[in-house]
């Protein structure tokens, strides 16, 4: 049998060789959470209030098991989903199912009426998990990498991003709000990241991890599109991160399946296709 707790600081070693040792095998990793144990250390690290009041553990014979994080947005009453993850040859639907039930009961998540979880497209268990909880399956996305020569070039000439003024901000928050409503960020949560834009009508923005830039989102103004802006964009973006940061071996963004523009606009930028993700949704009555 195993036991379930909420994790302690001094839990960190063995929860980030757990997640390592998952996320490096697509049939059990989740989407938006990384992958090598300095990236998922700086995730952890980012989480609010801290990543162990968030985080319940499964234990057997004194071993870790099992454990499932919730990143939860206050304001938005929305909780993501990093796992459950389950090292048990068998009963991983039953151990899933604890940790899920556990985690609902943390503290941290009173008030939260939407969940969102998303995993490789072949980790299937984590299908029926979803299936069992009543979230509906959402479009697959697709993320895509840029590295190599083609990286290289982009941020070989590192250029600060510009500092916004406050017109600027307050139209950047309003296009992305307007192109992206359902988004897990905020308009003004964005501003938080690296941002730069064209005065067309467009920004990119994004982040640094230790192994990866990350392009968190880019929008056109729809009477600007089919013009290469969001090539522009992105290596604006990178050469700014790359300013920021220093650089990065690697620079990753993730797509809708089927959203030709797009895929059309990171290809010509020298993306390519590295793993596809299913999302997983789930919103009950607000409280």
């Amino acid at each position: 049998m195993h036991s379930i707790r909420v994790a302690r600081a001094e839990d960190l070693e063995p929860v980030i060789a757990l997640l390592a040792r998952s996320q490096a095998r697509p049939e059990y990793l989740i989407g938006y959470h990384g992958e090598t144990p300095e990236e998922l250390a700086q995730e952890l690290a980012e989480i609010s209030p801290d990543w162990a009041s968030c985080t319940v553990l499964a234990e057997r014979d004194g071993r870790l098991v099992g454990l499932l994080t919730v990143d939860v947005h206050t304001e938005q009453r929305r909780s993501w989903l990093q796992g459950p993850y389950a090292e048990v040859d068998t009963g991983w639907a039953e151990l899933a199912d604890a940790l899920f039930a556990a985690a609902s009961d943390l503290p941290v998540m009173r008030g939260v009426h939407r969940f969102d979880l998303f995993g490789h497209v072949r980790h299937t268990r984590l299908a029926e998990f979803a299936g069992r909880h009543g979230f509906t399956t959402g479009k697959p996305v697709s993320v895509v990498q840029l590295d190599g020569d083609a990286l290289r070039e982009l941020i070989s000439t590192p250029r600060p991003a510009p500092v916004l003024t406050e017109r600027q901000r307050r139209a950047v928050t309003e296009l992305h709000e307007e192109l992206f409503p359902d988004s897990y960020m905020t308009g003004t949560d964005l501003l938080g990241r690296t941002t730069v834009i064209c005065e067309e009508g467009g920004y990119a923005a994004g982040r640094a991890h230790e192994a990866e830039y990350f392009v968190d989102f880019v929008g056109v103004e729809p009477r600007h599109r089919g013009r290469r802006l969001v090539a522009r964009l992105v290596a604006d973006l990178l050469a700014a991160l790359a300013a920021e940061h220093g650089p990065r071996p690697a620079a990753c963004a993730t797509i809708a399946l089927g959203n030709t523009a797009s895929e059309r606009s990171f290809a010509a930028a020298g993306f390519r296709v590295l793993l596809d993700l299913v999302s997983y949704q789930r919103v009950t009555s607000a409280a």
